[in-house]
């Protein structure tokens, strides 16, 4: 696997910029290459400048990070040589208005104001600009890169009236991801819990507490490169079923009882 790793505390100022650069960036991730982006922005302050938002863009997905500390080189360069080591990567893109919490093994990733936290050993989260307008409080994009092997439970939380996109990722055996899930317009309030689980399965779902009394109102499935959609619950199959059973223990109860009197005659 090709990587590059592009370091910049600025914008380019000479040859290519802007639209023209993230063409030029697309066509190289487009031919089999992981783009790695460390921007040092540290002390700009502030909003996200624009020179930010251009390193998020160039960076292969979810692998743009902020760099404000030695300690950061070390957490990135130990990513790459994951990567360089064969380490498969499930990728989560949760495109607002939520909250999203992952736990693993005393490990927290979590985007909630109160717990933030971005890195593990598990795994990362960074954030991009989002786009969906109404009452959001956080209209940041939540990215995930998990690593692939254990189940780990996802709990995305309302932050806000709106709709959400959520997309799952899985990679093949050359690092890219060939295995893409779609959930699309998910309408999404305060109230809003949903629970998922990320791990490398032939279905991806996403349990949808409407309300948050702890019932799951709406059920989203998908499978291999697909579209979620909703998991309805048949109720005249349970009742075949149930009729079937019905009549099976009817069936046998007779069978049984014939058998009985023959005996008493016999």
């Amino acid at each position: 696997k090709k990587i590059i790793v592009l370091m910049s505390d600025g914008e380019p100022n000479e040859g290519k910029a802007g639209e023209e650069l993230i063409a030029y960036a697309d066509e190289i991730k487009s031919d089999d290459v992981l783009i790695y982006t460390l921007g040092f922005f540290e002390n700009i302050g502030g909003n996200k400048s624009s020179a930010q938002s251009l390193m998020e863009e160039l960076a292969s997905d979810g692998c743009h990070y902020e760099v404000s500390n030695a300690e950061d080189l070390v957490f990135f360069f130990g990513d790459v040589a994951d990567q360089i080591n064969g380490q498969k990567y499930i990728y989560v893109r949760i495109a607002c208005p939520v909250d999203v919490t992952v736990r693993y093994q005393g490990q927290v990733l979590s985007s909630e104001e109160d717990e933030l936290m971005v890195r593990t050993d598990f795994g990362t989260l960074t954030f991009e600009e989002g786009t969906n307008g109404g009452n959001i409080k956080d209209n940041r994009i939540k990215i995930l890169r998990l690593k692939e092997g254990p189940d780990y439970k996802l709990r995305l939380t309302g932050t806000g009236q709106g709709l959400m996109d959520y997309t799952i990722g899985f990679m093949d055996n050359n690092g890219d991801y060939t295995d893409l899930r779609e959930f699309e317009d998910i309408k999404i309030t305060r109230r809003t819990v949903i629970d998922t689980i990320a791990t490398n399965s032939d279905e991806s779902t996403l349990n949808i507490d409407e309300d948050g009394d702890g019932n799951y109102e709406l059920i989203l499935r998908t499978g291999v490169n697909g579209v979620g959609k909703e998991v309805e619950e048949n109720v005249i199959l349970y009742l075949c079923i149930g009729s079937c059973a019905l009549v099976a223990i009817l069936f046998i109860s007779c069978f049984v009882a014939q058998k009985i009197r023959k005996k008493k005659k016999g």
